[in-house]
């Protein structure tokens, strides 16, 4: 495994007081432990992303299975911070920009090339390289799914495809841990928590910047939503 300091620049990072270096160093290697424990209690031999992990774990939790059932009593209840009001006028900015939204999520789908951990998972699984159209349309099917009003609600389809992304998202982690090449040359867990917040980064900040540059100006309250 590669030192930190030979894969990260810090002259071109930027932290705050909530966002340390050392805050998030340590996220680079918290995948999602929730959806890892009940992935691993599949006991897949290989990566399939067409198979049903969210099925499948429902079924091992009806059955008694600990860490399945984890993750099926976790994500039945929203989290503490949600704020329903913020993500239905979220929602409903988005909505009125359709047209827009399109162009300027796909600068946002296009710009994660820069990341080149990112990158390294995402040519590990071949999805974009073998079939980019398949994948773009995949992503655009599940921010559609999501900005419908009560996208995000319990059992809506935006909330289960959050959910088979989380699953799916974990059996990516096991199966790359188990590749020996791929282990030597990657510092810290395979889509990992800065991943993540990367990812939202980039379809939200640079979404709202793509706007800009668009010449759509939004309110502040518009902006925070």
């Amino acid at each position: 495994m590669r030192d930190l300091t030979d894969l990260i620049d810090r002259t071109n990072a930027g932290y705050s007081p909530r966002y340390t270096q050392a805050a998030l160093d340590r996220m680079m290697f918290v995948g999602d432990p929730v959806a890892d424990r009940a992935v691993a209690a599949l006991h897949e031999r290989n990566y399939d992303r067409a198979a049903d992990k969210l099925g499948a774990v429902r079924a091992l939790a009806a059955e008694g299975d600990p860490a399945a059932r984890g993750f099926v009593e976790a994500v039945s209840r929203p989290p503490d911070w949600l704020d329903r009001k913020a993500v239905a006028a979220g929602q409903n900015v988005m909505l009125g920009f359709v047209a827009l939204s399109r162009l300027s999520l796909m600068h946002s789908l296009f710009s994660g090339g820069v990341f080149a951990r990112a990158t390294l998972v995402t040519r590990a699984t071949g999805r974009l390289g073998a079939n980019p159209a398949t994948r773009i349309s995949e992503t655009g099917a599940f921010i559609g799914a999501i900005l419908q009003p009560g996208g995000l609600d319990k059992d809506a389809l935006g909330h289960e495809t959050t959910l088979r992304v989380r699953l799916l998202h974990a059996s990516i982690r096991a199966w790359l841990k188990r590749l020996p090449d791929f282990s030597r040359d990657f510092v810290g867990e395979p889509i990992d928590q800065t991943m993540l917040a990367m990812t939202l980064s980039l379809f939200s900040y640079l979404n709202l910047r793509s706007f800009a540059r668009l010449g759509v100006r939004f309110s502040e309250g518009e902006n925070e939503a």
